[in-house]
C-alpha cells in the first residue's frame, strides 16, 4: 500500500471515531478522483462498515447523508469487490428513502446477475429486502412466495437461521394485511423471544410496533397503547425518531380512535415534524446528488484534459521536433521491448541518410534544409503502413523498423522509396532541389542479434557501404554492392 493510502487508513479511523460525517464525505471524493481503486480496498471496507454500523444503531438520517458519496464509491470498486456489495447498499438506501420502485428494479437487476451464492447472507438478507419492497407495493402475491422460497432456504440452512425475526415480522404482516388474525399471535409471540436476543434495534422496535397494531386490530386497546409506548422509549433511547416515524402516525391514530384527542395532537405534531425533517433531507441528500455530480463531472473532465497533457508530454518526448515523426529516444526505446520479448527475429531495420545533404544546407541555407526534411518525411510517410516505425535518428538520418513485412516486402519498400525520392520535386524557394537517399537494411533472422546496438550497427555499415558503392541505393548484405 502506498504512503497516501496509509495517511487514509488512519485519517478514516479518526474519522469514524469522530463521527465526522463530512470529513468521510470528503475523504470519499478524494477517493473517487483515483482511477484504480484497488489500493484503497481496506479504506473503502472501513466506510461500508461505518454505514452498516449506523444503520444498526438506527442512525438512518447520518447514513442516509453518506448514502450518495458510498454508492457511487461501491460502483466504482467493483472490479476488486463484490458486485453485492454495491446492490446491497443500494436498494438498503432506496428502502430507507421509501423509494420503493427504484428498489424493485435494482433487486430485479441484482437477480439477473448469475453469480450470487444462495446460501451467502448478502443474498439471503437481499431476499428478505425483496420480500419488504413488494409487500410495501402491495405485490402481495409475490411477496408471500419469496417468503415460501426464503422460509425454505432457511431450513437447509441452518446459519441462515439468524433471520428467523425478520421472517417472522414480515410473514405477520402480511398475514394481518390479508386480516387472517388467528396465525399472528403465536408467530408475534416467538418474534418477542428473538427481539429481545436481537442485537438489531430496528427489529426490536418493528415486533413491538406490530404488537401494538396488532392488538389495535383485535380491539385489546391496554396492550396496543403499552407496546406502542415501548416501542417510542426504545425510540427515544436509541434517537431513532427519523426512521421510525411512521409509528408516531399509527399512535396518534390509535389514540384519537379511542377519545385521546389531546395526546393524539401532540403525537400527530412530532410525526409531523419528523415527517417535515424527512423532507428536508432528502431535499439536501437531492443537492448532495447534484454537488457530487458536478464534482465528479470537474473532476472527469481534469482527468481528461491531464491524460491528454500527459499524452501531449509524452509524444514531445517521443517525437522529432521538426518532423512530427519519432525519435532517436523513441526508436531505441521500441527496439529495446522487442528485444526484451525476445522476438527480435521479426523485425526488419533499415538505416538511411541523406544523400550529400551538407550540399543543400551550404547551398541554399538551413531552413531549406529544415523544409526538405520535412517534406522527404511527408513523401516517405505516404509509402508506409500504419505498423511501421519510422524515426528520425540524427540531422538527416532516419531509422525504419518493419515488423509484419516478409523480407521480400521490406526490400521492395525501401526500394520504392528511395525511387519516391529520387523522384520527387523538392521546392523551396522556387529553387527545385534534388534528393537520394542510401541505406542499409537488416533482418533480424540474419543472426543471433544480442542487442539493439548490434542490429544497428549492422545497419550502419550497410548504409556506409552504400555511400562507399553507390549512392541512392539499398545495401542488403556485404556481396550486395555494385562498386
Amino acid at each position: 500500500m502506498n504512503n497516501i493510502s496509509s495517511f487514509s487508513v488512519e485519517k478514516i479511523k479518526t474519522l469514524i471515531q469522530e463521527n465526522n460525517d463530512t470529513g468521510i464525505i470528503d475523504l470519499i471524493l478524494e477517493l473517487l478522483r483515483f482511477d484504480d481503486l484497488s489500493n484503497y480496498e481496506e479504506i473503502i471496507k472501513m466506510i461500508v462498515q461505518y454505514a452498516y454500523d449506523l444503520m444498526h444503531v438506527s442512525q438512518m438520517e447520518r447514513l442516509i447523508y453518506l448514502s450518495e458519496p458510498i454508492k457511487r464509491l461501491l460502483k466504482k470498486s467493483v472490479d476488486f469487490m463484490s458486485v453485492d456489495d454495491y446492490y446491497d447498499f443500494s436498494t438498503m438506501i432506496s428502502y430507507l428513502l421509501d423509494d420503493f420502485e427504484t428498489a424493485l428494479s435494482e433487486f430485479d437487476e441484482y437477480y439477473q446477475l448469475d453469480h450470487q451464492e444462495p446460501y451467502s447472507e448478502m443474498y439471503y438478507s437481499s431476499k428478505i429486502n425483496y420480500v419488504i419492497t413488494n409487500f410495501k407495493l402491495n405485490r402481495l402475491e409475490d411477496a408471500k412466495n419469496l417468503l415460501r422460497e426464503i422460509e425454505e432456504l432457511t431450513l437447509s440452512e441452518p446459519k441462515l437461521s439468524k433471520f428467523s425475526l425478520l421472517i417472522h415480522l414480515i410473514k405477520a404482516e402480511i398475514l394481518m394485511e390479508e386480516g387472517k388474525l388467528d396465525q399472528v399471535e403465536s408467530i408475534l409471540t416467538k418474534s418477542l423471544e428473538d427481539a429481545n436476543i436481537d442485537f438489531v434495534v430496528h427489529n426490536k422496535i418493528s415486533c413491538y410496533s406490530l404488537l401494538s397494531r396488532y392488538y389495535d386490530m383485535v380491539g385489546k386497546y391496554d396492550e396496543a397503547v403499552s407496546w406502542y409506548e415501548a416501542s417510542i422509549q426504545l425510540i427515544e433511547e436509541n434517537k431513532a425518531e427519523y426512521d421510525e416515524k411512521e409509528i408516531f402516525k399509527h399512535f396518534a391514530q390509535l389514540l384519537h380512535k379511542y377519545g385521546y384527542y389531546e395526546k393524539s395532537s401532540s403525537m400527530y405534531a412530532t410525526y409531523v415534524s419528523l415527517l417535515e425533517k424527512a423532507t428536508e433531507d432528502n431535499r439536501r441528500l437531492m443537492r448532495i446528488k447534484s454537488e457530487l455530480e458536478l464534482y465528479i463531472k470537474e473532476k472527469d473532465d481534469e482527468a481528461y484534459h491531464l491524460m491528454r497533457e500527459n499524452q501531449r508530454i509524452k509524444e514531445e518526448n517521443n517525437l522529432d521536433f521538426l518532423t512530427g515523426i519519432y525519435n532517436k529516444r523513441y526508436m531505441r526505446k521500441f527496439l529495446t521491448n522487442y528485444f526484451h520479448e525476445d522476438t527480435q527475429s521479426s523485425l526488419i531495420l533499415y538505416h538511411f541518410d541523406i544523400d550529400d545533404f551538407k550540399i543543400v544546407n551550404d547551398t541554399y541555407g538551413h531552413m531549406a534544409g529544415d523544409y526538405v526534411i520535412k517534406d522527404l518525411c511527408t513523401v516517405i510517410k505516404s509509402r508506409l503502413n500504419a505498423d511501421a516505425v519510422f524515426a528520425r535518428t540524427g540531422g538527416d538520418e532516419f531509422m525504419i523498423c518493419f515488423t509484419d513485412l516478409t523480407f521480400e516486402q521490406a526490400v521492395s519498400t525501401t526500394k520504392e522509396i528511395a525511387e519516391l525520392v529520387k523522384d520527387h520535386r523538392f521546392v523551396y524557394d522556387q529553387e527545385e532541389i534534388c534528393l537520394s537517399v542510401s541505406g542499409g537494411l537488416v533482418s533480424g533472422k540474419e543472426m543471433d542479434f544480442h542487442s539493439p546496438d548490434h542490429m544497428i550497427k549492422l545497419t550502419d555499415d550497410r548504409l556506409y557501404e552504400s555511400k562507399r558503392c553507390n549512392r541512392g541505393q539499398v545495401t542488403l548484405s556485404e556481396s550486395d554492392c555494385n562498386c
